[in-house]
């Protein structure tokens, strides 16, 4: 209990609760449509989800561009992070 208390509490540090809810959806759906790349920009940044496709953007005066809603898939590094997070005996949280 000691240790799922503790998976549980670097992970609510580290990730949002959405982030959280889009990995547990992606555990047992294959993708998911996610609204702003900033909501969940630790997955991103982590690289355990990647954008397989954009949907709508927003493309500014300047040329920049930002992505309004995108297709989330997990990566290899997303599907390892997931198995070791439902392993109950596991003590490591590397990834």
């Amino acid at each position: 209990m000691r240790m799922y208390k503790r998976k549980i509490a670097f992970l609510s540090d580290r990730y949002s609760r959405f982030e959280l809810t889009v990995l547990d959806y992606l555990r047992y759906h294959g993708k998911v449509v996610v609204h702003g790349e900033l909501s969940v920009k630790g997955l991103l940044d982590d690289s355990l989800i990647v954008n397989a496709s954009t949907l709508t953007s927003y493309n500014y005066d300047d040329g920049t561009k930002d992505v309004l809603d995108f297709v989330a898939v997990l990566t290899e590094k997303g599907v390892a992070f997931l198995a070791n997070w439902a392993r109950s005996d596991s003590d490591s949280l590397t990834y």
